[in-house]
């Protein structure tokens, strides 16, 4: 183990000298000298996973080390210390772990890596799966065949790593005690340089930037086709949030071939208006064809790129790996599935807890029209009020959309826990569901009643969008604002 201590000149010189050995590679590089493979480790000093541990009288009280009333303050640290390396002792051949104190007196960063030759035996024990250098598919890593399998990347480093850790701690029960703040995982800076590279205007040498620079990459269709910039980032964050990335780049690639013909149809209309009963209908059947074939396309291609990252049949392997929940709960039974003990939860409960779910947002969305009604009222009583008035206390409309939208979201997530789902994808899904519908609801169910039922002047509806919007950014900074303090 390779502990520093809490000196802080100690922990200067370390890397002092990392960065001195970072300098000496570079220069060599620039030689044009060969690095072999060892020297690797000097160069990757970024460890793969920072655990956050907290040493405040509060989190120990009752739970944890030592007896809070019988010892100093100075003796916490040393307490948490011993704990720390008693468990990452058991596996101390496979973690190289350095101890930095916080600017905060209150809690202190170990810092984890691991050795190349580790992460391969720890890959291979933990039968994770990856990617071959001359195929797209990925396959259970052995250590026999190594060098048949592409360089682990940063984010495969820190899955071994924290699959390797969880194993001799649990690091969600040190969170339940206070004792663990936070873990963070660390991405290295090259990764970080390719994506700028790739996606920066400035160090592009097209004159178009992403994605458009790749648009040929979302038209044709050829074997060759790479996804340069996504792949950068498949790369660095993983294939999951990259397809995303993925999905965006192929929208604003096909955008134009609906905003120019639509702005040729804009200006043909301000031209000559007598053209807009006969322009009008062709722009509606044109968009409505356009969309059904960008949605088609991006089927292709999604499944295209899926394949291209190897990433095609990774639903099954997902579903396999589905984790139950800690909360879940329910009366043991032996299951005819699997032959062994598992627990089981009525439906009943759920469709209980869904109903009554529905019935807090049909109340919400009551109060939302009541609003509505309540100032349309309060403006017919007041004939003399000017537009900016009116627009002012159309506001009122909402702040009380906001509202119901924050009372159901904080009654949701109560019901989805007790719902009692097995699993987190499911609990996730669930109250994802309820928040998209509720939001929905509340946020056209007022408009709705004003254009249908009321059937408001094209003027007043104007003012009570506007004074929607200014809402809802305003807001919408509010909680930027918020989220930065």
């Amino acid at each position: 183990m390779k502990f520093l201590s809490k000196n802080k000149l100690e922990l200067m010189a370390l890397s002092y000298s990392m960065k001195k050995k970072k300098r000496e590679l570079r220069k060599n590089m620039a030689k044009g000298s060969t690095i072999m493979y060892q020297s690797h480790m000097l160069v990757r000093t970024t460890p793969d996973v920072v655990l956050v541990f907290n040493t405040t009288k509060k989190s120990l009280t009752n739970k944890l080390l030592v007896n809070t009333s019988k010892t100093k303050d100075n003796k916490y640290n040393d307490a948490i210390i011993t704990r720390v390396n008693f468990n990452i002792d058991l596996i101390q051949s496979r973690f190289h772990c350095y101890i930095a104190p916080s600017l905060n007196s209150s809690s202190f960063y170990l810092m984890i890596k691991m050795d190349e030759k580790d992460l391969e035996q720890a890959c291979e024990n933990n039968k994770m799966k990856i990617k071959e250098i001359n195929d797209y598919g990925y396959k259970t890593y052995d250590l026999k065949r190594k060098t048949d399998f592409e360089p682990f990347r940063s984010r495969q480093r820190q899955e071994i790593t924290l699959e390797s850790l969880n194993k001799i701690v649990d690091l969600e029960q040190l969170k339940d005690l206070n004792v663990l703040e936070d873990v963070y995982i660390m991405h290295t800076e090259s990764g970080l340089r390719r994506i700028s590279e790739v996606w920066s205007w400035g160090l592009r040498k097209t004159w178009l930037p992403e994605p458009l620079s790749s648009f040929k990459d979302y038209f044709r269709e050829a074997r060759n086709i790479n996804f340069y910039a996504i792949t950068a980032l498949k790369v660095y964050f993983g294939e999951k949030d990259s397809f995303y990335f993925a999905w965006f780049s192929f929208y604003i690639c096909y955008l134009p071939i609906l905003a120019i013909p639509g702005l040729i149809v804009y200006i043909i209309i301000k031209a000559k208006p007598d053209t807009n009963a006969i322009a009008l209908p062709v722009w509606v059947t044109y968009t409505s064809l356009v969309s059904t074939l960008i949605v088609e396309r991006w089927k292709r291609k999604s499944a295209e790129i899926a394949t291209r990252w190897g990433t095609a049949e990774m639903e099954g392997v997902q579903q396999e790996k589905r984790k139950i929940r800690k909360e879940y709960s329910g009366d043991e039974i032996m299951s005819t599935d699997i032959g062994a003990l598992t627990k089981h939860n009525p439906k009943t409960r759920m469709i209980v807890y869904n109903i009554m779910s529905i019935a807090v947002l049909v109340l919400l969305c009551a109060m939302v029209v009541a609003s509505f009604w309540g100032i349309e009222q309060l403006k017919d009583a007041h004939p003399e009020w000017t537009s900016g008035k009116k627009t002012f206390i159309n506001g009122a409309n909402g702040l009380v959309i906001w509202l119901a939208n924050y009372i159901y979201e904080w009654i949701a997530r109560a019901l989805v826990e007790k719902e009692n789902h097995k699993y987190d994808d499911s609990h996730e899904q669930s109250l994802i569901l309820k928040i998209a519908i509720s939001k929905t609801l509340n946020s056209y169910i007022g408009v709705l009643y004003l254009t249908f039922v009321i059937q408001a002047k094209f003027t007043d509806m104007f003012l009570i969008l506007l004074a929607l919007l200014i809402v809802q950014i305003l807001l919408s900074y509010a909680g930027l604002v918020r989220g930065l303090l």
